[in-house]
């Protein structure tokens, strides 16, 4: 759930443009052609132009955004004012401007457009941006002043990414023209520079700029991606469930929905002629049907005040740790959380402040896993929780609640300790009640209904909806490369083998075990370490192995083809796994495969170690570049003894682990001279290890995590363009992280069998070094 998304892979340090321009190869890349905006492109900043390094980063995540949004965008089938009626539902009846006196709307049908309806001005972008302004605000002239949006020129503002922390790796936004809620505080200078601050943004192209429905030109594909942008920066910055942004061409314009799972606008309207269209918009946006500020706002929660904080950090002074304002007050809101579900039906709900962010997904067509620390309404003990909001593909039938479920159940019922997995306190998913606000249903807008009396889908585009998932976890941990010390660093990945036992038992396999998914517990706590995020388990019959067999395993058929979807974080990919050529079903072993290679990843990089390439040892074993490298790489490492036996300095016990460790996942894997089958990696093995290890009395006291310090990359210093700055970032093995992978199209809409699931580890800087205080 938290390693480093792959469009970070070669760089760590900000691109100052904030437009997705051109991509790789373009020959506009970082060129004035005849289509480009001279305006814009004096944003980038001297340095992107005079740095070739940091110039090749900026068409590096322009084209990362750009794939982001192929495909994901569609045009609605029906007319403009139905779109309208369905996608921007109210409260209440629209007041039509045909049922004003004809004088009034003859005024503001043609008095705010006298500007725009002239052809030279329609075609430059820039000379369209005050008279916009002017004419939404005078089109909104008559709405009540607490329903009325304002309209500001962002042309020329840096909107930088929501999260402070995130911003060193997310290049700023300059939306043209920003809509503020009613009575939004603003800066000392008057203007808006914030996401927080906008509540639908305003896109504006000449009339001769292509189509982005229609045209597949690199123009239209930038457009797109700027509006995915704008859109997945307003839902992080408020909470949202969905965003708009308006696309205005010349003349004409589109409406933009944007959720979680794509993008379904409007056809083409001339607002010059019909400018109700976008008054209607402006008139039902204040006005939902929920109980919310505006369309696309999430019912189920609210911003906190300044009091809440107050109360906040007077009950937290004592539990979790010392209050630290600057990671603590960061965009917080009262979330609620249905206690029940019944069907349509919710018996009550509790309300959790949201308090430091412990990770969050920069993308916006994705699961947009969102996880904070967090603390009950009105509870005096100031326990720490963490609230996980996420949205679930629909095509995979269980929710992550569904196998937390499971394990409590088994656990219960068998009388088996329940340790080493983190404890959901309450969860619930959001998109299977009646109302859709928690439905991203984009990518199926325009599919054919579900048949009658049926179950299933004739169009396959519904199992690309997304639901909203929201859980409650009352297991609150740190990284493990914060670990105090070694000995605790092992007791924690023997505790969270543990916790993947009693899962396995209880017929859930969890499949993405990462460095990320397994978390330090300190203190006075009953084990310590765990194993949570679930997102991507599935059930399994585990009745041979003295297990269960779950109610969710009803279709052995289903869960075969489930199995054979390659997922999980690609740097700790088994070697099975890394096979392409063969369909492997994910079993138990892969998963304990995947515990060495974290073992290793922390080890190499936060330890004082002998390894002949240093702190470049990392990145000779992980760096891959696809699946054969990877499994060429970690083949040589387990064969090769003299460069794999490493030895930790001052460390007997944790150095004959990792070699203790190393002979028994390649005799798993590679088999050995005098086998006449390879033998499967088992939880009682690799746990009879770890705890002969943890008895020695060797282990030292106090060797906490070393900060690692990415070397110098030799590729990138040798290509390095002459006279220009050779700078080192922060990042995986020197700026070049891997993947997290879900390797198939089930949970992305795509065919693709390589698509690279976006996430990160670690929110303060979202890099693979990140030192949060806190997670999961």
């Amino acid at each position: 759930m938290f390693d480093s998304p792959p469009w970070m892979s070669d760089f760590t340090s900000p691109c100052s443009c904030g437009r997705c321009r051109a991509l790789p190869n373009s020959s506009s890349s970082m060129t004035n052609t005849e289509h480009s905006k001279p305006r814009r492109r004096s944003l980038r900043g001297a340095e992107v132009t005079q740095e070739p390094e940091r110039a090749a980063r900026h068409s590096t995540t322009a084209a990362y955004h750009i794939r982001e949004s192929r495909r994901k965008f569609h045009e609605y089938d029906g007319p403009v004012d139905e779109f309208i009626r369905k996608y921007a539902r109210s409260s209440e009846h629209y007041q039509s401007l045909k049922n004003a006196d004809s004088k009034t709307s003859k005024r503001i049908r043609s008095k705010p457009f006298l500007t725009l309806n002239k052809d030279e001005v329609a075609r430059d972008e820039h000379r369209m941006y005050q008279p916009l302004v002017n004419a939404f605000t005078y089109l909104c002239k008559s709405l009540a002043a607490d329903k009325r949006p304002v309209f500001y020129r962002g042309h020329d503002r840096h909107f930088l990414f929501p999260y402070k922390s995130g911003r060193p790796n997310h290049t700023y936004m300059s939306p043209d023209i920003v809509a503020l809620p009613p009575f939004t505080a603003l800066g000392s200078d008057g203007k808006p520079d914030r996401w927080e601050q906008v509540c639908f943004a305003i896109e504006v192209e000449g009339s001769s700029h292509d189509d982005p429905i229609s045209s597949h030109s690199e123009r239209a594909q930038i457009h797109k991606a700027q509006i995915m942008r704008d859109a997945g920066n307003m839902m992080l910055a408020h909470s949202l469930l969905c965003a708009f942004v308006v696309g205005i061409y010349g003349k004409e314009a589109r409406i933009f929905r944007v959720d979680r799972a794509g993008a379904i606008c409007s056809k083409r309207f001339n607002y010059v002629e019909e400018p109700e269209v976008l008054r209607e918009f402006f008139w039902r946006f204040f006005r939902p049907k929920k109980n919310a500020p505006w369309i696309g706002a999430d019912d189920m929660c609210r911003p906190a005040s300044r009091a809440d904080l107050d109360w906040a950090k007077g009950v937290c002074t004592t539990t979790g740790g010392a209050w630290d304002a600057e990671v603590e007050e960061v965009m917080n809101r009262w979330v609620k959380v249905p206690l029940t579900e019944r069907g349509d039906d919710v018996s009550e709900d509790r309300e959790y402040l949201t308090l430091r962010p412990i990770y969050i997904d920069p993308n916006t067509f994705c699961r947009a896993t969102c996880v904070r620390q967090a603390v009950l309404k009105d509870d005096p003990s100031g326990k720490r929780y963490v609230v996980k909001d996420s949205w679930r593909q629909r095509a995979r039938k269980y929710a992550e609640k569904d196998f937390y479920a499971a394990i409590e159940k088994y656990s219960t019922e068998n009388n088996v300790p329940y340790i080493g997995i983190a404890k959901m306190t309450v969860g619930v998913d959001l998109g299977s009640q009646k109302h859709d606000a928690h439905k991203a249903k984009s990518q199926s807008a325009n599919a054919k209904p579900r048949t009658p009396h049926s179950h299933t889908f004739r169009d396959p585009s519904h199992y690309y909806d997304r639901f909203h998932m929201r859980i409650v976890l009352d297991t609150v941990g740190i990284p493990l490369d914060e670990f105090p010390s070694t000995k605790v660093f092992i007791e924690a990945i023997r505790d969270a083998i543990k916790g993947h036992r009693l899962a396995f038992l209880a017929g859930v396999l969890h499949r993405d075990v990462s460095k990320g998914n397994i978390l330090l517990l300190l203190g006075d706590a009953p084990f310590k370490g765990f194993i949570c995020d679930f997102d991507y388990s599935s059930f399994v019959d585990s009745t041979v192995f003295g297990g269960v067999r779950p109610d969710g395993y009803t279709d052995e058929d289903a869960v075969e083809h489930d199995l054979k979807e390659r997922t999980g974080t690609f740097r700790y990919f088994a070697l099975e796994l890394l096979n392409r050529r063969e369909k492997i079903i994910h079993g138990v072993r892969h998963d304990l495969e995947s515990f060495y290679w974290v073992i290793l990843w922390i080890v190499l990089r936060h330890t004082d170690h002998t390894h002949e390439k240093g702190a470049a040892a990392c990145r000779e074993l992980f760096a891959a570049a696809d699946e054969a490298d990877a499994e060429r790489r970690k083949i040589t490492w387990l064969v090769s003894r003299p460069r794999s036996d490493v030895t930790i300095l001052g460390n007997p016990p944790l150095t004959n682990l990792l070699g203790r460790l190393r002979r028994l996942v390649k005799e798993c894997t590679l088999g050995g001279d005098d086998m006449a089958e390879t033998p499967h990696l088992t939880h009682e093995a690799f746990l009879e290890i770890l705890d002969d290890a943890l008895k020695d009395e060797r282990w030292p006291e106090g060797d906490k995590a070393r900060k690692f310090v990415p070397p110098p990359d030799p590729e990138r210093e040798q290509n390095a363009p002459a006279g220009s700055k050779r700078s080192r970032g922060r990042g995986d093995e020197g700026n070049r992280s891997q993947k997290k992978q879900k390797v198939s199209g089930k949970d992305d809409g795509q065919s693709t069998s390589n698509q690279a699931r976006a996430s990160n580890e670690g929110l303060p800087d979202f890099s693979e070094d990140s030192t949060s205080s806190g997670t999961v």
